[in-house]
């Protein structure tokens, strides 16, 4: 959710790339990054509107079922609004939190509101990373030559559950038992390399390690950078006054141990003839175990405890 600025030289060339803060709510940045790159190419007196691209990033599930998306769309051409065409990648991953294809939208493919705007849409599979790339080119020349909106839809998966501590085992167990015996897009693109004679397969392992290393070391020198940004803005003095909101008085949220020991046993009995996951089970053990220590639990073991993926 952080936002980033940062500049890249390619081919000589210097060029500016800035990343939006975006909040959890999907798309809602979508209106915000065309607004800044409107923005910046009327600042720079640029009417061909070439010197800046916006580039969005979707999820499938978002992609269909947000209404942002199709507002975004309508003024992709509108002369007050217009910004040269947008790219949009679609990281089409065949499930929204926990909800498949089938029950999150009535077209066939999650990008079918992108035809309103007539913008070309190039499905792609994920598991191909030169076909993804080739899709992104053929999409951003288009984009280039048009000025108009192109999208490429990344048809791939996601191996584990969203990071609000669903789990897609219990939801769609056939398809993750599926995606857990599926080699990796980079196990997969490794045997390409192999087979083909392009990499030795010594090589693709010191490429992996030297790229974990580099990574490793971005994040330490990244959070040396925040760290240090952080205690410059402490220095400097607040400008605006705190919020203050007439809502803000504590409330007394609590409840009696009576109470939570009368309903908790609902969190971990099941119908007799119920054969449980693997995984729930131990889940159901854990809550129950839990419950002994009620007097003693935080608000952050209970959510926790609640997990599926506990």
């Amino acid at each position: 959710h952080l936002g980033y600025e940062g500049e890249r030289t390619i081919d000589g060339k210097k060029v500016a790339i800035t990343l939006a803060y975006n909040p959890s709510h999907l798309e809602a940045v979508n209106p915000v990054v065309l607004g800044r790159t409107r923005a910046r190419v009327d600042l720079q007196g640029d009417g061909k509107r070439s010197s800046a691209l916006p580039v969005l990033i979707h999820g499938d599930a978002a992609f269909a079922g947000q209404g942002i998306v199709m507002e975004t769309f309508n003024f992709a051409s509108v002369k007050g609004y217009a910004v040269g065409g947008t790219v949009h990648l679609v990281t089409n991953n065949q499930v929204g939190f926990t909800t498949g294809p089938e029950e999150a939208r009535s077209g066939r493919h999650c990008t079918e509101i992108a035809k309103f705007a007539e913008a070309p849409i190039l499905h792609v599979n994920g598991d191909d990373p030169d076909a993804v790339v080739l899709a992104t080119e053929i999409a951003l020349e288009y984009r280039q030559q048009f000025a108009a909106d192109a999208v490429v839809d990344i048809v791939c998966y996601r191996r584990y559950g969203h990071n609000e501590t669903d789990e897609p085992a219990f939801t769609q167990p056939v398809l993750y038992r599926t995606i857990s015996n599926h080699s990796s897009v980079s196990e997969l693109y490794a045997s390409r390399l192999t087979t083909c004679g392009s990499a030795p397969d010594g090589e693709l392992v010191t490429l992996r390690t030297e790229f974990e290393v580099m990574l490793n070391a971005a994040q330490e020198r990244a959070k040396v950078a925040i760290a240090k940004e952080i205690a410059e803005r402490e220095k400097t003095p607040a400008t605006v006054r705190p919020f203050q909101s007439p809502y803000d008085a504590k409330v007394d949220t609590t409840v009696p141990e009576a109470l939570l020991q009368k309903v908790a046993p609902a969190l971990w009995t099941m119908p007799p003839d119920f054969a449980p996951n693997q995984r729930l089970s131990a889940c159901s053990r854990l809550r129950q175990r839990l419950s002994s220590l009620v007097p003693t639990l935080t608000g952050a073991s209970v959510k926790v405890s609640l997990s599926p993926r506990c």
